[in-house]
């Protein structure tokens, strides 16, 4: 889900208003429940380690080729960290089937937003598998 292959604008900005949030308003507090006594390193290592520099050139694309199975890929029209671009590319450079669903008003955490349709849809993909 919200699969990502290459760094681009849209996701240094989410994790920088993710950085503002975690400072000045209450994201900690909601990631605690996911991270527990772990939260601050969780978040600090996923945050810096995106804002490094000599990452900037992050890029998979040149891997895709070499899937060769079937992939599901679920993204939200609204998440903070990734476009359409994503799922651009991963479609038009995986050899095999790509099933694409970009989810209307959905942000980053499909599973969260719309869990009956994200599970049914792995359902109904693993199933054919």
């Amino acid at each position: 889900m919200a699969p990502h292959v290459f760094l681009e604008q849209v996701s240094l900005t989410g994790i920088d208003h993710a950085r503002l949030m975690y400072q000045t308003e209450d994201l900690r507090d909601k990631l605690v429940r996911y991270h527990g006594s772990q939260v601050d390193g969780a978040f600090w290592g996923w945050n810096n380690f995106w804002r490094r520099s000599d990452i900037r050139d992050w890029n998979i694309e040149d891997s895709l080729d070499k899937i060769d199975l079937p992939v599901l890929v679920i993204q939200g029209t609204d998440d903070e960290y990734g476009s359409i671009a994503q799922l651009d590319s991963i479609e038009s450079r995986v050899p095999v089937e790509v099933e694409r669903h970009f989810l209307e008003n959905v942000g980053h955490s499909p599973y969260r937003e719309r869990p009956e349709f994200v599970l049914n849809t792995i359902n109904r993909f693993i199933g054919r598998l």
